[in-house]
């Protein structure tokens, strides 16, 4: 079939997200009613019988997809949820299984691709080497893959677990957990999306109850690890996780003892989970020490009242106490409360990782431009709007400002308005800060904008400054 380029960006905007597969086929006929004659545009266009009946439309796209190689399939899982946070009951759940993912992209004819959002740029030598240097270190020293004699680490993939909210719909967020490699950043694709795998969602007011959260998160990572471990051995699954046979006839069925991703393994390099261990850590420090703890690893607290001083995270001295109370792996695996992620194979309390997007945009990053932008007004940036500093109008043309700059460097920003409180709080106690509604994705944009609007204050002062002087010199001349 002849290459379209119409149709290649057709399929990405509809792989973005950025439409869907019914509004692919309306542009595709559109074409075709221009004159335009591609028999893959027509291929297109005929999806969802050509506008006849075009809630078809996707299931004739899976169905063309094939005959391309692609058989990759969701695997149906049952996870006890409470629905709308009120009603228990066990809900089947589509899941895209690691194992499968892998195999379907290392036989989908794009052997460069696969090697660059499985590898980066890195020579099977380099991966080599990388892994050798990786089974010294203390959290992967026990891994059992690692320690295999006979395992290829040429050929070895780190897989990158991830899990957080994500806002699909206005007020509306699903718990997305999903895998990437961990080579990936250094390949080809730099778009984030375009090498990330999602592996469920789940809409979060299923999963309001800590009871159920944590039961999601056990049947995820059983189901996780049984896939990785088939990956790791780099050959299908005779049964399913729950020791069902396969249809006959199915992809799965006719896959079954057989190898896969021709000779590509996975392992399990590190996890960035929010609440893989953390829910569980807190709760038992809370009932054991009736602390409010700032880390994951040791037992440094939050300014309470009752905390001690000098177990507090702001205590800079040269050896403050918490840095001794530091609890390593051993220690955790002995306490009553372990995280349902330890299932999988090499799992250690050091391969978990603190998220950025939490630390920094949504810890750091919302303070910050708060209190930066306060400065700003203040300092008198925001003067050519001609209204008053602390009044909401101010913020309303700040808001504006902010949208006109993203259109014109023809970026994307879907963040809430700012208001006058978040910079100027009514109870003079608290401290200046964006609301909730500020995603991560919010506080990264407004860094960069934040970032361009004070180098533009600051070569404004210092046109200012510089006119002034010239002004002196001519003066004194």
């Amino acid at each position: 079939m002849r290459q379209s380029n119409s149709v290649d960006a057709l399929l990405e905007l509809v792989g973005r997200g950025r439409i869907d597969i019914s509004c692919a086929t309306d542009i595709a006929r559109a074409i075709l009613n221009d004159g335009v004659k591609h028999e893959t545009i027509k291929k297109l266009a005929l999806l969802g019988g050509f506008g006849s009946c075009q809630s078809h439309a996707e299931r004739d796209l899976h169905t063309w997809l094939r005959t391309f190689g692609l058989f990759l399939e969701p695997y149906v899982v049952y996870i006890d949820l409470k629905v709308n946070g009120f009603k228990e009951q066990t809900v089947p759940m589509s899941m895209l299984l690691p194992h499968e993912v892998i195999h379907a992209l290392a036989t989908s004819n794009a052997s460069q691709v696969f090697r660059s959002i499985m590898f980066g740029d890195l020579t099977s030598q380099e991966v080599a080497n990388f892994w050798t240097h990786v089974k010294e270190l203390e959290p992967w020293k026990e891994h059992e893959i690692l320690r295999d004699q006979h395992q290829d680490l040429s050929n070895l993939i780190g897989v990158a677990l991830h899990a957080d909210g994500a806002e699909m719909f206005r007020d509306d967020e699903c718990f997305v957990y999903s895998w990437s490699s961990c080579f990936a950043s250094a390949g080809i694709e730099t778009d984030v999306m375009l090498y990330r795998f999602p592996i469920l969602f789940i809409a979060e007011r299923h999963m309001q109850d800590p009871k159920v959260k944590r039961g999601v998160n056990k049947v995820v990572a059983e189901i996780v690890g049984w896939s990785l471990k088939h990956a790791a051995r780099g050959v299908a699954p005779k049964k399913g996780f729950y020791r069902e046979a396969f249809p006959p006839n199915t992809w799965r069925f006719g896959m079954a003892g057989k190898e896969m991703a021709g000779g590509a393994r996975m392992l399990r390099f590190y996890s960035r989970i929010p609440f893989s261990m953390t829910y569980e850590y807190q709760q038992r420090a809370n009932v054991w020490f009736h602390l409010e703890p700032m880390c994951d690893l040791c037992f440094a607290e939050q300014p309470t009242k009752r905390a001690d001083p000098n177990m507090n995270y702001k205590n800079m001295e040269p050896n403050p106490p918490y840095q001794h109370a530091v609890m390593d792996h051993r220690t955790y695996t002995r306490t009553q409360v372990v995280s349902e992620w330890s299932c999988l194979s090499g799992w250690s309390l050091h391969s978990c990782v603190h998220d950025i997007m939490h630390c920094l945009f949504l810890g750091t990053a919302r303070d910050l431009i708060a209190s930066c932008l306060r400065v700003l007004v203040e300092k008198g940036a925001f003067d050519s709007h001609r209204v008053p500093h602390q009044s909401e109008e101010l913020f309303a043309c700040i808001t504006n400002e902010i949208h006109t700059t993203f259109k014109e460097h023809k970026l994307y920003y879907g963040g809430p308005p700012i208001v006058m409180k978040y910079c100027y709080p009514v109870d003079k106690k608290d401290f200046t800060e964006l609301g909730t509604r500020f995603k991560a994705s919010h506080a990264k944009a407004l860094l960069w904008w934040l970032a361009m609007r004070t180098s533009k204050a600051a070569e404004e002062s210092l046109g200012e400054a510089r006119f002034s002087s010239e002004r002196i010199e001519v003066l004194f001349l």
